[in-house]
Parts: C-alpha cells; sequence; structure tokens
C-alpha cells in the first residue's frame, strides 16, 4: 500500500470497478490508517453493505460505526443516511432503519430507494410488534414511530397513510389486551387517515368529543404559520392572495369584483425552494383558513401522480381532464398539485407519452382561465429547473418559499412550542436566543428540533419539562450543514443552463444575505456559532462523489 490516502482510495475505487471487493475494503483501509475522511469511512461500509458473501454480525457492526463517523464528518448527508439504514435492515435494527430512512427523504435523488427501504423497514417493525403483541413496550414503539413520521418531511398523503398503519398496529396490540375503547379510539383514528382500510370494521365506532388527533394533523389555519404576517415573506405574500380571491365566499361576487380591474377569478401560482420551507402546509393552511373565516368547506382537490398516471395509452389525459372538471364543477375550490415538475416535466429531452401527458396538462390549466373558474391552483416543487418552460409561462405567480429570517424564526419555534401543553413547558424559554441559534434552517427543521426536543422529555419521566436546555441540546444534535445549501447550488447551475437568468438571480438574491449574516457571526467569537459555516453557500464541494455514484448504479 502507498502511503498517500488519495492514492489508496483511488486504487479503492479501480478494484470496485472489477467488482473486488475485498481488495477494495484493504485499499479504503489502508487510505483510513494515514487519514479519517468520510469519503473512505462511507466507501469501507458501502463495500460490506453489497458484498453479501463476507458478511458477518462483527463486519455489520464495523460498518455501523464506520458509517456513524462518516455523518459526524459529513453531518447532513442524505446518501451517508440512506445507507446506514439499509445497514440498520441487514442487523434487524427496524426502527433505527426507519429513523435513518426518515433523515434521508426529500433530500436525495435516489427517492424511489430511500421510500422503498422505508415502507419495507416498518412493515418488518410492525409485524415483529404484532408477532408479539405482549410485549410491555409494543405500545411506547408504536408511540415513538408514529411520532418519527408525523414531523418527517413526507408529503401529506404518504405520511398520513405511514401513519394509519401505525394505528392499525396499535389498534391490534390494544385488542390483544382486551382494551376495547382504545381499540375504537385507534379504529376512528384510522378512519380518518385512510378510509377504507382493510382492518377497519364495516362499521366504525362513532367518534367522541373526546378523541385523539393524530400528531401533527390539525387543520392549520394562517394563525398557525410562524411569522406569516412579517411583511415580505412568501406566507404573507400568500395571504394576500387569500384576501383577494377567497376573502368573499361568493364565487359570483368575487368574479364581478376582478371584472372591474379586468382579472379572471382563477390563478395560477408556482411555490418553489427546498425542502421543509412550508409550501405543502401553507396549501393546506388555505383550506383551513377558508373554513375559519366562513364556516364551511372549500373542495381541496390534489393532482396525484398515482392517480394520473394509467396503464394504457390515453389513461393519463382522461384522468387529468376528470380532475379539473371537478375543480371547475365545484368552484370555489382549490387544485393542487405537489411535485409538479413530475407532472408537467420538460418535453426537451422526454418519452412520447411523457410529453403528451404534458401537454396535456399545459391545456388543461389554460382551461381554467378561459372557462372564468373561481380555481385556485397551486404548484408545488423543489426542482423549478425541471419544469416545462410553457407551463413556467401559465403560472401568474412564481413565489420561493425563503428561509426564515431571525424574527420569523422565532415566531415558528413559538408555535410549535406552543402546542405542549403548558403545564409541560418552563415559562423561561427564550424564543430569541433560539431564533438566533438556529440561523439557516428551515420552518420543517425548527420543527424537527422541537420534536426532538419533546421525544426526550417523553423519555424522562413524570415531571419533567420542556425547558430552554432541552431546546439547545436538540439543536445541537440537528446542527448539521442545511440542505439548502446543496439545493441552492443545484438550483443556480440548473437554472442557468436552461437559459433561467432572472430566476437563479432571484433564487441568488433570496439566500445571498445568508452569507452575509454568517460571514459577520464568524468575525464576531463572542456571538452564537450558526449551524451553518459561512462559506457553505459559496465553495464548491470538496468531497469524491464516485462511491455514491456506484452506490446509485447498485441495484
Amino acid at each position: 500500500m502507498t502511503g498517500e490516502p488519495e492514492d489508496d482510495y483511488a486504487l479503492g475505487l479501480t478494484a470496485l470497478d472489477s467488482h473486488a471487493y475485498a481488495e477494495a475494503r484493504e485499499h479504503f483501509t489502508a487510505a483510513l490508517d494515514t487519514a479519517v475522511t468520510w469519503e473512505a469511512l462511507y466507501a469501507r461500509a458501502w463495500v460490506t453493505v453489497v458484498d453479501s458473501g463476507t458478511q458477518t454480525e462483527e463486519t455489520l457492526a464495523e460498518a455501523a460505526v464506520d458509517l456513524d463517523r462518516a455523518m459526524a464528518l459529513n453531518k447532513g448527508s442524505a446518501d451517508v443516511a440512506m445507507l446506514r439504514g439499509d445497514l440498520a435492515v441487514l442487523l434487524r435494527e427496524y426502527e433505527e432503519a426507519v429513523r435513518y430512512f426518515l433523515m434521508a427523504i426529500g433530500r436525495t435523488p435516489q427517492r424511489t430507494r430511500v421510500e422503498r427501504g422505508l415502507v419495507e423497514a416498518l412493515n418488518e417493525l410492525l409485524l415483529w410488534t404484532e408477532n408479539d403483541p405482549g410485549r410491555p413496550d409494543a405500545i411506547d414503539l408504536c408511540d415513538r414511530v408514529e411520532r418519527m413520521i408525523a414531523v418527517s418531511d413526507l408529503p401529506a398523503g404518504v405520511r398520513d397513510s405511514l401513519v394509519g398503519e401505525v394505528v392499525a398496529t396499535r389498534a391490534f396490540v390494544y385488542q390483544h389486551r382486551s382494551e376495547d375503547e382504545a381499540v375504537e379510539d385507534e379504529l376512528r383514528r384510522l378512519a380518518v387517515l385512510v378510509p377504507g382500510h382493510p382492518r377497519l370494521p364495516a362499521r366504525v365506532p362513532t367518534a367522541k368529543a373526546t378523541a385523539p388527533t393524530t400528531v401533527g394533523q390539525e387543520e392549520p389555519t394562517f394563525d398557525s404559520i410562524g411569522g406569516g404576517e412579517t411583511e415580505g415573506t412568501f406566507a404573507a405574500e400568500l395571504r394576500q392572495v387569500f384576501d383577494v380571491y377567497l376573502n368573499d365566499p361568493d364565487p359570483d361576487g368575487v368574479r364581478r369584483k376582478l371584472a372591474r380591474f379586468g382579472q379572471s377569478p382563477s390563478r395560477s401560482i408556482l411555490l418553489f425552494g427546498p425542502s421543509g420551507c412550508g409550501k405543502t402546509y401553507i396549501v393546506r393552511a388555505f383550506s383551513g383558513e377558508y373554513r375559519r373565516r366562513h364556516g364551511k368547506e372549500i373542495p381541496l382537490i390534489k393532482i396525484k401522480l398515482d392517480e394520473v398516471y394509467g396503464r394504457y395509452v390515453g389513461d393519463n389525459e382522461q384522468n387529468l381532464t376528470r380532475l379539473f372538471d371537478r375543480a371547475i364543477e365545484m368552484q370555489p375550490t382549490i387544485l393542487f398539485c405537489d411535485e409538479v415538475d413530475a407532472m408537467g416535466s420538460s418535453r426537451e429531452a422526454g418519452e412520447s407519452w411523457r410529453q403528451e401527458t404534458t401537454g396535456h396538462f399545459l391545456q388543461q390549466v389554460d382551461r381554467l382561465k378561459e372557462e372564468g373558474a373561481a380555481v385556485i391552483f397551486f404548484g408545488c416543487t423543489n426542482r423549478v429547473w425541471a419544469v416545462d418552460l410553457a407551463l413556467l409561462r401559465r403560472f401568474d405567480r412564481l413565489i420561493p418559499a425563503e428561509l426564515p429570517n431571525e424574527k420569523t424564526r422565532a415566531a415558528i419555534f413559538g408555535v410549535h412550542i406552543a402546542a405542549v401543553a403548558e403545564a409541560l413547558r418552563s415559562d423561561t424559554i427564550d424564543l430569541e436566543t433560539l431564533a438566533q441559534r438556529s440561523h439557516g434552517l428551515t420552518p420543517g427543521d425548527i420543527k424537527s428540533v422541537v420534536a426532538r426536543a419533546t421525544d426526550d422529555l417523553l423519555s424522562s419521566g413524570e415531571g419533567a419539562t420542556l425547558t430552554q436546555q432541552r431546546l439547545l441540546d436538540a439543536l445541537r444534535d440537528r446542527g448539521e450543514l442545511s440542505h439548502v445549501q446543496e439545493w441552492m447550488r443545484q438550483s443556480l447551475n440548473a437554472l442557468r443552463q436552461i437559459g433561467q437568468n432572472e430566476m437563479a438571480a432571484t433564487v441568488e438574491k433570496l439566500y445571498g444575505p445568508f452569507v452575509d449574516d454568517m460571514q459577520a457571526v464568524a468575525l464576531d467569537p463572542l456571538q452564537p456559532r450558526p449551524l451553518i459555516p459561512f462559506d457553505a453557500w459559496t465553495e464548491p464541494p470538496v468531497f469524491d462523489l464516485s462511491v455514491l455514484r456506484r452506490s446509485r448504479e447498485h441495484t
């Protein structure tokens, strides 16, 4: 072996090309003997995971140590978290596997692989629980797993489905214990989360006024959006949209008012930005706010990929038409397409059937205005550069979801902390300090921090309270490089490649001030250190992606 770590690492990569796993492992070990890097740790662990012929309890345990060290060195890496989830499955540590896959969800391009791993790990965990429902910790296990899922970055529909499976298992455990009232409570919740679930009886017990609700499932309103009243934020901009188009529950009244200004009651709005910034949540808040102001529901019709894409030619177009028909028939309506980049993807280099679907999608969006429908159409995406340019032009407004400033972060902390019962939280929690220490975090990240602190509270026993220190400890544990920095790099590069320089400038302008803020903090050692180094937004990546790319190709 050579004495240069980069030489040993390169030799290891060469050995991987010929599937010489034992030799590759030796080279990566030699590289680590000279210098410990997260790439070499990840690479050595990856060899263990893919080389099933040499797996033993000892080698798997060593790989787990390697990945834990890699995660400490490269905080925030979704790829490391995903591989750690794969390893946890091999070790039959299914609760840990669920946790790691949830860490990776929404932050890696390998979405299908992560979702498949998450579902398989959760399935094994629930099967294991139901095979031994008499375990003393069975209910606590279900509670922990539900909480992990409820505060995750999963789309709301997927989150409801997975929480529903946990609720079904908990009902099974209660049934084994002959706790009939608890069983009925769980079945009522399951009926709300997953109507038609195979474990629901023919007649679900009637809901009681005191029936518990699922964690994180309360219908949001504008009041539940921390910092939504702050002028200039995307939340404030969307409040204005509501006031113009939905403040009057009579669509004809809205139509007459807008006609005086030559405007249509139909509006198409694209929300884009990194995951965790609250794009989907604020669309749900439109529905809750409508109910709060007018005392009645507004239809929220979701365009779901699995409901649109059919098996046969023409199915996609027919399914799309039906959804837009419903939105027009039931107006006023909110029509919502999450991951609109998948439905209206660029037609520059795609299969013919996808080009046809995108073209038909454009026609349906045009139809809303042509028919003067009182429909607010929301599209959300993390990958604005992948949206077909013709579809981008259809949106009346393109609204980026910015990172919250210090004042807004304090308000977001306040919203989530207020959800904890007053008797369980200290009255000395300092929101301003929490806001200072959470520079660069998204609203979703802040929600996760409070959830971590309350998890710690739940495990501390009777009499424990949510304190400033618990929240600071949770912030420290969450202290990883924000996924937003990588999103920004990717967005700027992709937007400039397709000639969207104006939008790239908007993204750069929106997030650019954070660089200045972090530099100012770095120059003053007495200030609280931010969680993101000040140069993270401007420096190119310095780590090698060779093994990560190989892992993406591995099946």
